[in-house]
């Protein structure tokens, strides 16, 4: 005897004639809803329809032409045999009765007698066999390549947040070195305005003192500091003040006498050539700040030096 074949209608009218018992409550109850859900080829669901039955007499056939319209309308397009599934649902969340039905080339299967797949024994069921496994093939070879693009695309979206990361690390770095720079940049500058002040303030403080014993001799009227010290001191600014070349115009001008320039100039000569001398010494000294490519060198300010072999503070120099 053939298995008698039971269709979309039959089975939701016995579906809705039931009563199962409540999985948390242990009460039995009607089926509450119905579910239409596509069976995607490459995995998982996608639900289409759903009906609530609660509150409503519902007719089986037109919950049966409903979901037959709906799997028919989705199928279309798709071409081929595209599986179909109803969930009966018993007043819970969790289904709990599975009905399967199959449309092929957009159109349900009329009672199971045209179904347009069969296997049978035969060269026409061996034709069947063999479409159906090229289809799970082909199924199982989309879900792999499927697989690998959205793997590939995750890993492209990690490194390009990755990169996103790195960059911003680098762009804060870079201002943070920059901040440094600045700082050190204005660090020098202060270090720098410093040694220009020191050494304003030495040059200052060393031209009034040179000229001290020279005033306290003009105002007492008498040789407090000796005359020497406070001639050398007066020759040592003039020196500072007029090169050797001036010399010349001053001649012209009448205020030197011909005879003195000569002498006046190997003074400024020696003068400035011990200057140079001492400039250079000062070069040579050691960096007091220890900052490489900076020589923060202090002047040093000798006031008991007597140019031209004098003697000592407080001895009057030989002439």
């Amino acid at each position: 005897m053939a298995k008698r074949y039971k269709t979309l209608e039959q089975w939701i009218r016995e579906t809705l004639s039931e009563q199962r018992e409540h999985p948390e409550t242990s009460k039995e109850g009607a089926c509450s809803a119905m579910a239409l859900l596509y069976m995607q080829p490459t995995g998982g669901t996608r639900e289409l329809d759903t009906v609530r039955l609660t509150g409503k007499t519902w007719n089986p056939k037109d919950i049966a032409d409903r979901f037959k319209g709906k799997a028919e309308t989705y199928a279309q397009d798709l071409g081929g045999m595209q599986t179909f599934q109803i969930h009966a649902f018993f007043g819970s969340r969790e289904p709990q009765a599975f009905h399967n039905f199959k449309v092929v080339d957009g159109e349900v299967a009329a009672a199971g007698s045209d179904r347009g797949v069969r296997e049978n024994p035969d060269a026409t069921g061996l034709v069947a066999q063999a479409m159906r496994h090229l289809e799970r093939s082909q199924e199982t070879l989309s879900s792999l390549v499927q697989g690998f693009v959205a793997r590939a695309v995750e890993r492209e979206e990690k490194l390009y947040a990755r990169e996103d990361k790195l960059r911003e690390e680098i762009h804060d770095a870079s201002l943070i070195v920059r901040e440094m720079i600045m700082e050190k940049r204005k660090d020098l500058f202060e270090m720098e305005m410093s040694r220009a002040r020191f050494l304003r303030d030495s040059k200052n403080q060393d031209t009034m003192l040179s000229q001290v014993p020279a005033l306290i001799n003009t105002i007492s009227g008498e040789e407090v500091f000796p005359q020497s010290t406070a001639d050398k001191n007066l020759v040592d600014s003039l020196c500072e003040r007029v090169a050797p070349e001036q010399v010349d115009m001053l001649v012209a001008t009448g205020i030197i006498p011909e005879n003195l320039a000569g002498p006046l100039k190997l003074r400024i000569g020696q003068w400035r050539e011990e200057q140079a001398k001492k400039a250079e010494a000062i070069k040579n000294l050691p960096a007091a700040s220890g900052i490489e490519g900076e020589s923060n060198k202090i002047v040093p300010i000798d006031r008991n030096k007597k140019s031209g072999g004098g003697g000592q503070s407080g001895t009057p120099a030989a002439t």
